[in-house]
């Protein structure tokens, strides 16, 4: 049995909200897929989906960006709506780029950002979203934090960690 869409029901903005756990039956043609953004491939990494996974991944029907922006939680899903809804942001985009570099140790590390995001002035800020007790539990991603905001300059950007704790002020405040 497959469903193609479904209602999430939450305390947050996504209330009402429908968002696909597999798109249509039908496969893509040049005419159905669009460009996402300045990365026409989409997202780097795969979204992942179905009922094998434990999280509420899903699309988010972006006006602002004029197509379907995946996510992998509900966090990373209120965060997209809160920033649809932020007129200080131009543009964004879920996962659009991996980092990659060697540690000292010569090993190859590698690490992708939930979302890149283009504010009306011309900043860039990479977020990335993570719950509040798996990022006390883990405050320097795995002794990647330092690179990654090396990483995030080099780009001409900032990091920001994004918990619901901010998610939610920025909802209420609504």
């Amino acid at each position: 049995m497959s469903l193609s869409a479904c209602w999430v029901v939450t305390n947050g903005p996504l209330k009402e909200f429908r968002w696909r756990n597999q798109l249509a039956k039908k496969k893509p043609t040049s005419e159905t897929v669009r460009t996402y953004g300045d990365y026409p491939e989409g997202p780097v990494r795969k979204i992942l989906t179905g009922r094998r996974t434990r999280s509420c991944a899903g699309d988010y029907p972006s006006k602002k960006n004029g197509v379907l922006v995946p996510f992998e939680s509900l966090l990373e899903g209120d965060l997209v709506v809160i920033m649809e809804k932020d007129l200080e942001i131009a543009r964004y985009w879920a996962q659009p780029e991996t980092f990659r570099w060697r540690d000292e140790a010569g090993r190859c590390r590698r690490y992708t950002p939930d979302f890149l995001v283009l504010k009306v002035d011309g900043t860039r800020v990479y977020r990335e979203v993570k719950l509040k007790k798996q990022r006390k539990r883990d405050p320097n991603l795995g002794g990647r934090l330092p690179r990654i905001e090396q990483e995030c300059a080099t780009r001409g950007a900032r990091f920001e960690f994004w918990t619901e704790d901010e998610i939610c002020i920025r909802t209420n405040a609504r």
